[in-house]
């Protein structure tokens, strides 16, 4: 009877350990799927015209991709590309974003963007670096995969960048950032190892 009892445990266990593999497998990433707008290598400082996302989740790309970590400068969105087919995750931020700024209904977005004067809405100095030090906490926490820089071009405050995949938002949530790092490292179509 007891051999017949813990035949029972097992199997329950096996079943459950996976359904929890099959239901985390099939859980929708966070962000927006953007189609994949090409994959080819272009000499380093060529220009791409091929990107179908701001910032772009693909398309042709530098040869030589950007070490990874966190950056002060903008980087060519061409060099970070390649990042993202090795299966990184680029961290954009802009602290200075147009005012007319309208994130799609399906980016989280929670508070509203102030005004200027100057027609853009920018965030104060201080609040620039309580932003710029929550995304870097995040990003070296991570030894490889990941890339944060300053992107002017962006359109949103924050930009979480895959291969074929993005999430904008206005505000930083560590919850959603760590989540989307976890979710799309290594989803690139070039698999280089940590």
């Amino acid at each position: 009877m007891f051999k017949w009892i813990m035949i029972a445990i097992v199997l329950v266990g096996i079943v459950g350990i996976g359904y929890f593999i099959t239901t985390q497998k099939n859980r929708p990433l966070p962000g927006q799927v953007i189609p994949i707008a090409g994959r080819n290598h272009i000499a380093d400082t060529q220009s791409s015209t091929n990107f179908n996302s701001n910032p772009p989740t693909s398309g042709d790309h530098w040869q030589t991709p950007a070490d990874w970590g966190v950056y002060t400068e903008d980087l060519a969105d061409e060099r970070v590309i390649h990042n993202l087919e090795h299966g990184g995750v680029w961290m954009s931020y802009n602290c200075v974003i147009p005012e007319d700024n309208k994130l799609p209904q399906d980016f989280a977005t929670e508070s509203a963007i102030p005004e200027t004067a100057s027609g853009s809405a920018k965030l104060d100095d201080d609040s620039c670096k309580k932003l710029v030090s929550d995304l870097e906490a995040v990003a070296k926490s991570y030894q490889s995969k990941v890339i944060m820089t300053p992107r002017a071009k962006n359109d949103s405050r924050i930009a979480l960048v895959a291969w074929g995949r993005i999430w904008k938002f206005n505000r930083f949530d560590r919850t959603r950032v760590v989540e989307f790092i976890d979710l799309n490292r290594n989803n690139g179509p070039e698999f280089i190892p940590d």
